[in-house]
């Protein structure tokens, strides 16, 4: 935990997932009430490569 950030405990309903962005102080994600969880029936597409971190680039099983 960085200095000056607050860590808060959240449960995520069944069939939902909690989504962060890339820039965390601007992003508009699941902590913010405009967005919140995100149910499962509403993503897209699929995740085929991880390029961070480094050390677990590659393909995702």
């Amino acid at each position: 935990k960085a200095m000056g950030q607050t860590v808060y405990l959240t449960q995520v309903p069944e069939g939902h997932l909690f989504v962060l962005g890339d820039n965390r102080n601007v992003s508009a994600d699941s902590r913010s009430e405009e967005v919140g969880f995100v149910d499962e029936r509403r993503i897209l597409g699929k995740v085929l490569l991880r390029i961070t971190p480094f050390s677990k680039f590659g393909k995702v099983e």
